[in-house]
């Protein structure tokens, strides 16, 4: 940050700020709870990929509806490392190009 002489500013306690710098660097490894799925189970919101909380995570249990992750690690599922729990409005607002909903082309004449 000193290099390109940007000032150093702390959020104090304001670990929201944190959380949306976080998501600014790592929009795409979003994930929603599945509602109807199987104990823990999350969908990216990229590709759809069932994926799931590791279990050393403080969040193993908790299952908060929307998570960014910043790894995944493959054994006989997909496990979620470095996950946040995040607000799914965060995404729009960090990263608009990447979640603007799209219409289809309207047919020609």
């Amino acid at each position: 940050m000193k290099r390109f002489g940007i000032q150093l500013k702390s959020c104090d306690r304001d670990m929201q700020a944190v959380r949306k710098a976080i998501i600014a660097g790592s929009f795409a490894n979003s994930c929603h709870l599945e509602e109807y799925g199987q104990n823990g189970m999350y969908k990216t919101i990229r590709t759809s990929q069932e994926v799931y909380i590791h279990p050393s995570s403080v969040l193993f249990r908790v299952n908060p509806k929307w998570v960014v992750y910043q790894s995944l690690v493959s054994t006989d599922k997909h496990y979620m490392r470095n996950v946040i729990a995040i607000e799914p409005s965060w995404l729009t607002e960090a990263a608009p190009h990447f979640y603007q909903f799209r219409t289809p082309n309207p047919a020609p004449h």
